[in-house]
């Protein structure tokens, strides 16, 4: 804000003169004022210029304060208003003196433009009004006048004090002498993640942004019926579902329930009411870092926030949001960046006005339209004025800072039109896209532009059928060096490509992704934002936080089983058991690899099923080729072939038992069979000469003529 840039200037004055009479006052000894510090500048403050287009026979009514910090009261401060009587020139020249670079010249007192009013007394202020005849200002032509505000008076009656603020007055009152300028407005509802990897909130930010008053309520609320274009961060939509129901909260390690919030509820509704019909260009979801990823040949990471973006604005809107407008991060783009928004479906790119050089060479503001060629094919460009797009990258949190920002906004418009009177052009305002204004600032702003003569509101569309201004029609494009603290660093990128990676992994082998999927997925998205850009170490410890996560959940799916299995055979099987921590099904096929060619042939099972919390145990068909230990390992697969787990070291011990044993068996019992043979062929044998040793002994003992005599 000017004020402070003043206050400043001023210390560093006050610093110089000390430091050049240090000697003198050394030599004379410490006073009392060396040892006090100096007591803080008074202000005026500058709360309302109005009407916004003045007529020459109406009135100017200016209303502040001025506002005494203490020590000491103020006494009897006089409020007056100076003006310079001569138009400003140049856009140039508004720009330097809003800046407070170049000291206001020619002003003098405008009659009646004094006020005196009652002492200020410390920590406290007074208000003041003044009200001027637009005759009294004697103004001769059409232009944009500097204004000057000053306060004076006695502190304690020991020494003066005083505080002066500039701003302008655009004095356009014929109508019929100039054509209107076309304003197309970029409305941005953009927001910093608020949410971790499982989606639980980690702040009360977004809460209190949607609550009556908050910024994004604000902001929604701020158009009405004026025609802006609203570029939307789908992820502030999501998060804002999110919160208008039950929900969970993470307070440091702890979870907690939370109830659903009803502003969140209420918020979506008006946004839903003020969108309905109406031109909205949806950002990648989460607003990734277009640079960066580009530079780190991650553009499917774009593709992936592109594809999310329409699946949820479709979801909570009804209609899926146009993706085609991009709107990178950076004031600036380079050649990789612009290649890289083409080649994921940009077909118009909003960039800053400054990149185009040309522009510094013409006398005057062109319409904001050109074209630029990329390697990956034409990008329509849409040009956001840089000087508009100061304003409002201020600090318009400070009270005074709306006034004189749309006062500022009033004039430059005006210094627009009237740099080519007859030639009506057209200009892009594009806000920060994270602004943060004062309550009721936004909606002042607009009320001011759409209450100027020279000004027309229209939408983006059409500026972008607006042909392209001969003066830019083959303007070249810098190629800006990238500066480490524009964007995402490298390294943060080459880590989320990995852990994306990995999370893809745990996402092929669930039945259905469901909710555990999905959150990370949207984690991983906003771990790209480029609200992180300012905030590295925020940014790695929220990617480290998701990383940590998927591989928790990773290592729920796990392979369990002995590490040393004995075959007994050269052909049997290999038992697995693969268990399920998750809290969802999963489909893998364990697979074994001998590290060994050759030694141990296994066969390859179907995808198991594996319910949630469940274990499922398959045997793995294996022959073996010899005897002895062979070192394999075991790894799960997803459906395509890809593994999933880190690979599980096994061994397995082939005895080849079986076919020995059975020629064992086989050529001992031949053997039996044939020793048993044997000894009976021998007892047969010895049985028959047994007989007949018996018949010779009875021959010999009987009667002659061969009679056998029997005894009694």
């Amino acid at each position: 804000m000017r004020i402070d840039r003043r206050r400043r200037r001023a210390a560093a004055g006050l610093a110089a003169a000390a430091c050049a009479f240090a000697p003198l006052l050394t030599l004379l000894g410490p006073t009392p004022s060396q040892a006090a510090e100096p007591p803080p500048p008074v202000q005026v403050v500058l709360d309302a210029v109005g009407p916004a287009a003045v007529k020459p026979t109406g009135k100017l009514v200016l209303r502040g304060a001025v506002v005494n910090p203490g020590p000491g009261v103020w006494h009897t401060p006089v409020v007056s208003v100076a003006m310079g009587h001569v138009p400003l020139a140049t856009r140039g020249e508004l720009h330097a003196l809003a800046a407070d670079t170049a000291p206001l010249r020619g002003a003098t007192a405008v009659p009646g433009g004094a006020r005196t009013l009652a002492d200020v007394a410390p920590g406290s202020s007074v208000t003041w009004k003044i009200s001027l005849p637009m005759k009294s200002l004697k103004l001769t032509r059409q232009g944009v006048y500097a204004l000057q505000v000053a306060a004076r008076g006695d502190r304690d009656g020991t020494a003066p004090a005083g505080a002066t603020v500039t701003t302008f007055l655009p004095y356009l009152p014929d109508k019929k002498s100039y054509q209107p300028t076309s304003v197309s407005w970029i409305w941005p509802l953009v927001d910093a993640p608020g949410r971790d990897a499982r989606g639980a909130f980690v702040n009360d930010t977004l809460a209190a942004e949607v609550a009556p008053g908050g910024r994004l309520a604000d902001l929604a609320s701020a158009p009405g019926a004026l025609p802006v274009t609203w570029m939307v961060d789908p992820e502030v939509l999501e998060a804002a579902a999110a919160l208008a129901a039950a929900h969970e909260r993470r307070n440091g390690t702890a979870v907690s329930d939370a109830a659903a919030d009803p502003n969140a509820a209420a918020w979506l509704a008006t946004l839903r009411a003020q969108l309905n019909g109406r031109p909205v260009a949806a950002l990648p979801y989460a607003d990734p870092d277009a640079a960066a990823l580009g530079r780190g040949e991650d553009s499917d990471a774009i593709t992936r926030a592109l594809l999310r973006s329409r699946a949820v604005t479709a979801r909570l809107l009804g209609r899926e949001s146009d993706t085609r407008v991009a709107w990178p991060a950076q004031a600036t783009s380079d050649a990789t960046t612009l290649a890289t928004l083409r080649r994921t479906g940009a077909r118009t790119v909003v960039l800053a006005g400054g990149q185009i050089p040309t522009l510094a060479t013409l006398t005057y503001t062109p319409t904001g339209r050109a074209r630029v060629q990329t390697s990956a094919g034409p990008l329509e460009v849409l040009l956001a004025d840089t000087g508009l797009a100061t304003i409002f990258a201020g600090d318009l949190a400070a009270r005074g800072a709306t006034t004189l920002a749309q006062q500022e906004m009033l004039a430059d418009t005006a210094m627009i039109t009237l740099e080519r009177p007859n030639a009506g052009r057209s200009v892009l305002i594009a806000p920060p896209r994270r602004w943060a204004p004062a309550p009721g600032t936004a909606q002042r702003l607009l009320a001011a532009a759409a209450a100027a003569p020279w000004l027309r509101t229209v939408g983006l569309a059409s500026l972008s059928q607006t042909p392209v201004p001969p003066e830019l029609a083959t303007a070249a494009f810098t190629n800006p060096t990238p500066v480490p603290t524009d964007e995402l660093r490298s390294l943060q990128v080459l880590r989320l490509r990995r852990t994306t990676a990995e999370l893809d992994r745990l996402a092929n082998v669930m039945v259905s992704p469901g909710k555990l999927i999905d959150n990370y997925t949207a984690a991983a998205q906003r771990a790209a934002s480029s609200a992180w850009i300012p905030d590295p170490a925020g940014a790695r410890a929220y990617l480290q936080e998701l990383r940590d996560d998927v591989r928790g959940d990773q290592a729920k799916l796990r392979i369990i089983g002995r590490s040393l299995v004995t075959l007994s055979s050269s052909h049997g099987t290999i038992p697995v058991t693969v268990s399920n921590g998750l809290s969802q099904a999963v489909q893998v096929r364990p697979q074994i690899r001998s590290l060994v060619p050759g030694r141990l042939r296994t066969g390859t099972p179907g995808l198991l099923t594996i319910p949630a919390g469940r274990k499922k145990s398959v045997q793995i068909p294996a022959e073996a080729a010899a005897n002895g230990i062979s070192r394999l390992e075991v790894v799960l697969l997803d459906a395509a072939g890809n593994p999933v787990t880190a690979p599980l070291p096994l061994r397995v011990n082939v005895t080849n038992y079986g076919s020995v044993g059975l020629i064992v068996v086989i050529g001992g019992g031949g053997l039996l069979f044939t020793v048993a043979v044997v000894r009976n062929i021998r007892r047969v044998r010895a049985a028959r000469q047994n007989r007949r040793a018996a018949d010779g002994a009875a021959g010999a003992g009987a009667a002659p003529g061969g009679e056998q005599k029997v005894q009694a």
